[in-house]
């Protein structure tokens, strides 16, 4: 009788512990950012979010504010959570809509179950301040340098966050100061999608792809030894894609 009286006691927190857990799978990954509830979702590190209005769009609808301010020696992130794993079962990777201001570079990861971290870098400054439709496909992500997993490769059914991360603060030309990102309409990449004219809620970018770019590495040390840089090209007919970069310090150092 004791024992069924602890568990009858007990039964309210286990229903929210469990509905938590409940809530959390259920929910997508897929974010408009039209709902206020879906900003619950999200988490900043050293940064503020918000939602405000598409800065720079004649169209009406609402966006992701990520407001930051890079100071040496220090990164800033903002990272969405609470989703379900089964959300990239059929998935190439993600798509997302963002505008930067001043931004010197971004890196989107990846964090798996067991705390393994696949990153994607992109070098911002190669973008406008323009919004553009980025595709980050997951086999273009790549381990952390420090870090060790079992296969060496993204399972995406083990995915349970997404992070966007601007580590200016460690490198040694990109300057100090404020700095304002726009993200919107975050979507699943389906497997196999072809590239895509942009919607009008865009006014119609043009869709932008991460393509691996040749890197000639500097002496000296550098934050990552063994980086992989990915710049952002626009898919253009008659694009060139054989581009070069020379990494001189980018990095830290």
């Amino acid at each position: 009788m004791k024992r069924f009286l602890i568990l009858f006691a007990l039964w309210p927190l286990t229903g929210v512990l469990f509905g938590c857990r409940a809530n959390r799978d259920t929910e997508t990954f897929s974010t408009t950012f039209e709902n206020p509830d879906e900003l619950r979702s999200w988490a900043s590190h050293q940064s503020s979010l918000s939602l405000g209005p598409r800065h720079g769009s004649s169209s009406s609808g609402a966006a992701l504010v990520w407001r930051y301010t890079i100071r040496s020696h220090s990164w800033n992130m903002a990272t969405k959570h609470r989703f379900s794993s089964r959300s990239f079962s059929n998935a190439d990777g993600v798509s997302l809509w963002i505008r930067s201001c001043r931004t010197g570079a971004l890196v989107f990861q990846f964090t798996e179950a067991d705390g393994s971290v696949y990153r994607h870098f992109a070098l911002a400054s190669m973008l406008d301040t323009t919004w553009r439709r980025l595709c980050i496909r997951f086999q273009h992500c790549t381990l952390d340098p420090d870090g060790v997993d079992e296969n060496g490769a993204l399972d995406v059914d083990q995915i349970r966050s997404f992070d966007i991360l601007e580590p200016g603060g460690f490198t040694g030309d990109i300057p100090t100061g404020e700095r304002t990102v726009w993200v919107d309409d975050i979507d699943i990449l389906p497997i196999s999608e072809e590239p895509v004219t942009a919607p009008d809620k865009a006014l119609r970018q043009p869709v932008t792809e991460h393509v691996p770019l040749r890197v000639t590495k500097s002496a000296g040390r550098r934050w990552y030894d063994d980086v992989q840089v990915y710049g952002i090209i626009p898919l253009l007919p008659d694009e060139a894609r054989d581009l070069s970069i020379t990494v001189n310090g980018v990095w830290g150092g």
